[in-house]
Order: structure tokens, then C-alpha cells, then sequence
């Protein structure tokens, strides 16, 4: 280093940080929102329905500017809800990007969880066919315990290359929605430490009802019953003919009452997948919880010789089921949650946001 000037060796230095950081950052896990962030940039689906909005409100420009002239309250209405229709569209687009990306994220972190635990169990099924071999050499067991043996050892092997096939396939469809070569490292620790959330029914239900689109539609569906009724009186029809009218918009009024109604009764179920959800998390919980000290003990048991390694083997597999369906468990909460939120017309990047910091 004496040899080289001292701004060739500045730049050196700076050359071998911003490698080094480089590294750094490569080797970091993808977070989920940011796994999100990244196939909304790369959705050719989105970009599709942004287009479409971009359109439909080019149409609603020139369309306003033509009704100017002809002064249709009812036109207008018409033209008012079909560029919302549109937003609602490419909204409905981006939100489902959104909640199938954090469903698949969690869902490959479960997958490779899977792998482990068929790993396990191929590893538990080789011992045991290699115990039942010698205990038939011996002439401790018969031919057709062997054969009982060979085939758990044959659907361990089954399996494990079917959970390790499915990965590489969820694999690699995420890494095309990501537009990475392949998957990067996930964050695991979303599903073990779980961010509780508390949502009262009444207030979700109000809120929820407030934000529903479709409410909104039938609504503007009946001020446009309502306009065409209220022209219609004062021209000269027939009596048949005003009474149609009539009937037309005592429809559009029902009609909103009955979507109300409709829109009340799902959205209790949502709430009740939420609850059922909750219920479930604290089951895994402790469920999790007993698999762990059941296996504590089998390696207490294990050190003073009164369990078996393959005893200690098929505790471990247990406990490792108990992990896998405690973050079944919670996904599904998460999932559930982003459900409600969605459901009360929250963003649903700004509400993964904080779920997940």
C-alpha cells in the first residue's frame, strides 16, 4: 500500500465498501412488503388495468365535455360511474396482487418447513428398515414385517421428492411475479413472532358497509332512477308508461336495500373467519407449546438410555409438524386480517406496512 498514491488508494477504499455493502445487501432477506412492492412494479396485469383506467378517464373527460352542452343529469351520473368502475377495477387488480403475494411468501417459507419435515421422516423410515433387515436376519420379525417397512420407507421417499417438486415449482412462479432469477432468502420470524390485532365486529361492520363499491353503485343506480322518474313526470306519457317508471325506481331502491342486506351478511362472515382464525392461532400456540416440552423431555429421557434415537427422532418430527401448523396458523390470522382491512377500503400496502414492520 506505500507504493499507491493516496486518491488510488481513496478510491480503492470506497471501491472495496461499496462492494462489501453490495454483498451485504444481497445476502439480506426479502422482506414481504417489499416482495410486494416489487411484482406490483413488474405486473404486466396491472399495468394492463392501469391503462384501462388511464383510458376510461380520457373517456369521461371528453364524454363530460360533450354532455355540457346537452345538460343530462343523468348522463353525467352514467358517466360518473363508469370511471369509477374503472378505479374500482384496477384497485380490485392491485389488491389482489397484494394478498397473493403475501400468501405465496408465506406459503413457500410453510413449503420449505415441509421439505424438513419429510426429510425427517425418510430419515426416521431408513432406520427402522434398517432395525426390521437385522431383527429378520435374527429371526425377531417376519419377511412380511420387511415388506410392511419397505413400503413406509418407499411413501417417505414418495413424499419428500413430491413436497421438494412443489417447492421448486411455487418457487419458481414467485421468482417470475418478483422478476428475479430466483427466489431470494424469505423472513421467517414474520411467522414465528405474531403481531396481534384486535378489531371490534360493530365498528368493522359500519366502516366496511360505508366503504362497499358495490353499495355505491346501486346507490347511484337509484339517483338515476330517481332522474329519470322525476323527467319522465313531466312529460306527456301514458299513464301505463309513468307507472313503469314508477315500479323501475321502486326497484333501484330495493335493490339497495337488498345489497345492503347481502353486503351485511358477508361481512359478518369475513368477521367470523377472523375470529375463527384467532381461535385457531391460540390452539397452534398451544399446541406448539406442549410439542416442545414433550420433546424436552424425550431428550431428558434420552440421556439417562430410557428413550431410543429414533424415539428422539420421532419427537423431533413432531415437534416440527407442531411449528408447521402453528404457521399455517398464522398466515391464515395475517390473511384474515388484510381480509377485514381490505373489506373497510384501507390500503393494503400502507396496512401490511404495519402489520409487518
Amino acid at each position: 500500500m506505500k507504493n499507491i498514491p493516496p486518491i488510488l488508494g481513496a478510491i480503492l477504499m470506497i471501491f472495496l465498501f461499496l462492494s462489501g455493502s453490495s454483498v451485504t445487501a444481497d445476502n439480506q432477506d426479502l422482506g414481504i412488503i417489499e416482495a410486494c412492492n416489487l411484482v406490483l412494479d413488474n405486473s404486466l396485469e396491472l399495468e394492463i388495468a392501469h391503462l384501462e383506467k388511464e383510458n376510461a378517464r380520457f373517456s369521461y373527460e371528453q364524454t363530460r365535455a360533450d354532455l355540457k352542452r346537452s345538460e343530462s343529469r343523468t348522463a353525467e351520473l352514467q358517466n360518473e360511474l363508469s370511471l369509477v368502475q374503472s378505479q374500482e377495477s384496477f384497485n380490485n387488480t392491485r389488491d389482489d396482487l397484494i394478498l397473493d403475494t403475501i400468501s405465496s411468501y408465506f406459503d413457500l417459507i410453510i413449503q420449505k418447513q415441509e421439505v424438513k419435515i419429510r426429510e425427517k421422516e425418510l430419515e426416521l423410515d431408513e432406520r427402522r428398515l434398517a432395525e426390521t433387515e437385522e431383527q429378520v436376519q435374527l429371526g425377531h420379525q417376519s419377511h412380511m414385517d420387511l415388506i410392511s417397512q419397505q413400503s413406509s420407507y418407499n411413501s417417505a421417499a414418495f413424499n419428500l421428492e413430491d413436497a421438494r417438486q412443489d417447492l421448486i415449482a411455487d418457487q419458481e412462479s414467485f421468482a417470475r411475479d418478483l422478476d428475479r432469477d430466483e427466489v431470494p432468502p424469505l423472513n421467517s420470524e414474520l411467522l414465528q413472532q405474531v403481531e396481534r390485532v384486535e378489531i371490534c365486529q360493530e365498528g368493522f361492520l359500519e366502516e366496511a358497509v360505508e366503504a362497499s363499491f358495490e353499495l355505491r353503485v346501486q346507490e347511484k343506480q337509484a339517483q338515476i332512477a330517481k332522474l329519470e322518474w322525476e323527467r319522465d313526470q313531466a312529460r306527456d306519457i301514458s299513464s301505463l308508461e309513468l307507472k313503469q317508471v314508477e315500479n323501475e325506481l321502486k326497484i333501484a331502491r330495493l335493490e339497495v336495500e337488498k345489497t345492503r342486506e347481502d353486503i351485511h351478511h358477508g361481512l359478518k362472515q369475513t368477521f367470523n373467519s377472523f375470529k375463527r382464525a384467532q381461535n385457531n392461532l391460540l390452539l397452534a400456540e398451544n399446541s406448539l407449546d406442549e410439542a416442545r416440552e414433550s420433546h424436552e423431555i424425550i431428550l431428558q429421557q434420552e440421556e439417562v438410555g430410557h428413550k431410543t434415537r429414533n424415539q428422539v427422532l420421532s419427537s423431533k418430527i413432531s415437534l416440527k409438524n407442531a411449528r408447521q401448523s402453528y404457521w399455517s396458523a398464522v398466515s391464515t390470522y395475517y390473511q384474515s386480517i388484510l381480509d377485514l382491512k381490505n373489506s373497510m377500503g384501507r390500503d393494503l400496502k400502507e396496512a401490511g406496512h404495519d402489520l409487518f414492520h
